[in-house]
């Protein structure tokens, strides 16, 4: 901390102070300490080294402001220090206690915390170095390896081979960069937090050495809270090992190549070489491929695109939000059209454009050619308007052209590929069947087939079965972000339904609702909406914030869940209270479950849970409701996918509570409808 130079002697005003009294909030020189000590009033007040008074503790007041008498007490009922005067008062019947047996606990307090920090410091060094050496080098040996098997068997290979050998290393490479970059991360993660606790180790290190109780016990209130604010430690996730590489798989893409290019009746065993699968869900859309080749050696794996949201790791699918300029033509999509009209919300330069935000959750079940085609959706700001008709042929060009661009490399022709497109179950009718008919041929494609996301996923299922060495044929129920039901997947891979999928209110945005109201509690309707009506871009980067900690919440071992707020929005709450925005929370019903921390609300982990009681209960009971079924009985398995199943709190609930039957969740759920969809394509 830094320390106030020397002034001169309070009360000479002459010579340089030597020591400062903390009583009387004067510097002294040697001359007057001298008579200051032989005072009977003064000679047992507490003085220092004037060079080592804290600037701080200048500003602090050490006595009472309504009798000006020394504080000599801490008044338990009221949370704060009280003098002589005061216990006959003010505080007359309150339970107090001596300053110093409280500031002797406060010390007792941070030396235990300090012990704790250093732990915290040794453990966050360990894990650097362990991620700056052992982890980087075994990800770059890997990929090292890997890369120089490709070329020993691409070696005798003419030119076609080298298209082969180039796509598989740059795949390798992708690889590389990012695990390099999740590791790097990492890194920055918990050098971050090894800077927090070593800034906070050295000033709590800083107050122990402060003699004056009173000043002690002041400094150290706003330590503890800076101390609470910080992050809890956990170890990231290391990096993935790089996947050895396969000379067969190799080989025969190497000859479905060379049969593609010369037309080789004798080498083609299929006619589509590849499956390409688009997802439009209600929310999100994304696409995924496999090569027919790699269906033979890994069924579940396909590639998929990753996209970047701003906030946390890449995502694998996108919103279906679309951005328009003035003349309708279309600029972005997803993440990329959220930010660019944050972009334009910020210059004020949005009013003339159309903006439409997961446009697909507002779209009802439309029954009817007429219906789809006069059905128009509202703009983020209301303000204008737009054919759904419009917006599907865009939301599905870009997933064409998206899927298109990630297979580049391999040059397929276009009857090379099966298109298969995965809806959900409520708009698998035949009007919008067709709907989606009509904008795949308007993106150049005829050869498609239309699943409902439901059916995508059962056959899923059935091989994330056969990964686990489990009878084919188990029934099994399966849990949708939105969708629950029960399937039983047949040896001929198809799907028969034992009860149907039914969407009910235990999906993810149930959980988004409850954050809505706790909101609306802190800080009323009024400035709730004045807040969203004026700042579009501060609703997008709160519940971005919002959607990361939701799906991470475990529901254990977490004290506190901070949210990082817009800076509009605590702005909005002050402007129109007139008061500050910690007053606004400390004066709510909420205040002891919610807090204010420099730009984040703090939530306690028994209220962020409460926004998940509606969703749990009904998914619960609903999967039980099934379970009785007399086509069900029986059901020993269920499956969980789709992104709100990736929720450690949900997982950890469906465990519990059917704890005879064995729960599985897939590597990264919300792939799974994708994964099914491109299943069916090598299948149909």
């Amino acid at each position: 901390m830094a320390q106030a130079p020397a002034p001169k002697c309070n009360i000479c005003k002459e010579d340089i102070a030597k020591v400062f009294c903390y009583e009387c909030h004067h510097f002294l020189c040697q001359s007057c300490n001298s008579w200051h000590e032989k005072f009977p009033a003064t000679k047992r007040h507490t003085v220092t080294d004037s060079q080592c008074v804290d600037r701080s503790t200048l500003m602090l007041t050490l006595v009472c402001e309504d009798h000006d008498l020394e504080f000599a007490y801490y008044c338990r009922d009221c949370e704060c220090l009280i003098c002589d005067q005061c216990v006959t008062s003010v505080h007359k019947g309150h339970s107090f206690t001596d300053i110093a047996e409280v500031a002797a606990t406060a010390r007792g307090d941070i030396k235990n915390r300090l012990e704790q920090i250093k732990d915290n410091i040794k453990n966050l060094s360990d894990l650097i170095d362990d991620f700056k050496t052992t982890k980087q080098t075994k990800l770059e040996i890997g990929t090292d390896n890997f890369i120089t098997e490709i070329n020993v068997v691409s070696k005798d290979l003419v030119r076609i081979i080298e298209t082969e050998t180039q796509t598989n290393l740059t795949d390798a490479s992708d690889f590389l960069v990012q695990e390099k970059q999740q590791l790097l991360c990492n890194l920055a993660k918990l050098e971050k937090s090894y800077s927090e606790y070593y800034s906070i180790h050295e000033k709590l290190e800083q107050i122990l050495r402060e003699k004056h109780d009173v000043s002690f016990f002041l400094n150290q209130i706003s330590l503890i809270k800076e101390f609470e604010s910080l992050d809890d430690i956990s170890t990231p996730e290391e990096p993935k090992e790089t996947k050895p590489f396969k000379t067969d798989s190799f080989v025969d893409s190497v000859i479905e190549r060379i049969a593609s290019k010369y037309n080789s009746s004798e080498l083609i065993t299929k006619d589509k070489l590849v499956v390409v699968a688009i997802q439009i869900g209600r929310d999100k859309s994304g696409c995924a491929f496999q090569l027919c080749s790699e269906f033979r050696n890994d069924t579940i794996k396909t590639s998929s695109s990753k996209f970047a949201s701003g906030i946390f790791s890449p995502n694998l699918k996108l919103p279906n939000s679309v951005l328009l300029d003035p003349d309708q033509t279309f600029v972005a999509f997803g993440y990329d059209a959220e930010n660019k009209y944050h972009d334009l919300v910020v210059r004020q330069n949005h009013h003339d454009w159309y903006y439409f935000n997961e446009f697909t959750k507002n779209i009802p079940v439309l029954d009817g050619e007429k219906d789809i085609r006069n059905f128009n959706v509202k703009t983020y700001d209301l303000h204008k308007d737009i054919s759904a008709l419009v917006l599907f042929h865009m939301l599905i060009k870009f997933n064409v052209d998206q899927a298109s661009c990630r297979m580049n490399p391999f040059d397929f022709y276009t009857t090379n590929i099966q298109w298969v497109l995965a809806i959900p179950e409520s708009w698998n009718t035949s009007s919008m069947r067709k709907l989606f008919c009509t904008a795949f041929k308007k993106a150049g494609i005829d050869d498609l087939i239309i699943a409902s996301e439901t059916e995508a996923s059962a056959l899923f299922c059935k091989y994330v079965l056969k990964e686990k060495d489990t009878d084919d044929q188990e029934q099994n129920t399966f849990c949708d972000v939105l969708d629950v039901a029960a399937y039983h997947v047949q040896h001929d891979y198809t799907v028969k339904e034992l009860s149907k999928a039914s969407i009910g209110a235990w999906g993810s945005t149930n959980v988004d609702e409850g954050f809505k109201q706790t909101l609306i509690r802190l800080v009323g309707m009024p400035i709730y909406l004045h807040f969203c009506e004026q700042n579009p871009e501060g609703v997008i980067d709160l519940y971005r914030e919002f959607q990361c900690k939701k799906l991470r919440f475990s529901g254990r071992g977490e004290n506190f869940t901070f949210i990082k707020m817009p800076a509009s929005f605590r702005e909005t709450v002050e402007n129109e209270t007139g008061e500050t925005f910690s007053e606004v929370i400390y004066q709510s019903a909420l205040s002891r479950q919610v807090k204010w921390c420099a730009d984040k609300l703090r939530i306690n982990s028994y209220r962020f849970a409460s926004f998940f009681y509606e969703a749990k209960t009904n998914l619960i009971g609903y999967i039980k409701t099934i379970l009785k079924d007399s086509a069900v009985v029986g059901t020993t398995i269920i499956i969980m996918v789709g992104e709100f199943s990736e929720c450690p709190l949900i997982q950890r609930i469906v465990k519990e509570e059917f704890p005879d039957m064995q729960v599985l969740i897939p590597e990264h759920p919300q792939l799974s409808v994708l994964k099914g969809a491109v299943i069916i394509g090598h299948f149909h």
